[in-house]
């Protein structure tokens, strides 16, 4: 059996004794005190804290239905820009990706700010000079690199994957 944290109960158990001074003639306090610190690890807690403590902490990621030439995406974005852009069937399939991709949620809003808006907005459609902020955290350095090279093929043009691994010098 393993504990939230990875480590076997009675390690846990080990360390409460010992944080709480085992041995002291208040050990059937001790006891009671370990009993409680593990009942921690059984409580629930609301649905609604984790959005609002990402939203706190900067991580949170929010998202808009947008049309686009291929039909309506879905569009996350968190602080750093745009995460991720997908077609999915409703908002319970784009939320269930965003959450196996980035293992967080993402919540919905009714538009993209405007800014982002007028960004993706000219990105679709073509008239997108300039850079859209992408928020690539959580991606290896070799897959920055891939997106980074792939940034740079004019739009209408492809490139196989071996030509833009090898302009990254990772031909294999």
């Amino acid at each position: 059996m393993r504990s939230l944290d990875g480590f076997h109960p009675d390690g846990f158990d080990a360390f409460a004794r010992h944080a709480v001074g085992a041995g002291d003639a208040g050990e059937a306090n001790d006891d009671a005190l370990v009993g409680r610190l593990r009942a921690l690890a059984e409580v629930s807690v609301p649905a609604s804290l984790l959005p609002r403590v990402l939203v706190t902490a900067g991580l949170a990621g929010a998202y808009a239905l947008v049309a686009s030439p291929i039909g309506p995406v879905f569009v996350a974005y968190g602080e750093d820009g745009v995460s991720l852009v997908r077609r999915a069937a409703d908002a319970a399939a784009f939320e269930a990706a965003f959450r196996a991709r980035f293992g967080r949620p993402a919540r919905p809003v009714d538009r993209l700010p405007a800014a982002l808006a007028r960004q993706v907005a000219a990105h679709l459609d073509g008239t997108g000079r300039g850079a859209l902020p992408l928020d690539l955290g959580g991606l290896s350095v070799f897959e920055r690199a891939v997106l980074a090279k792939a940034r740079e093929i004019p739009r209408g043009e492809v490139r196989p994957y071996g030509c833009v691994a090898r302009e990254i010098g990772r031909p294999t």
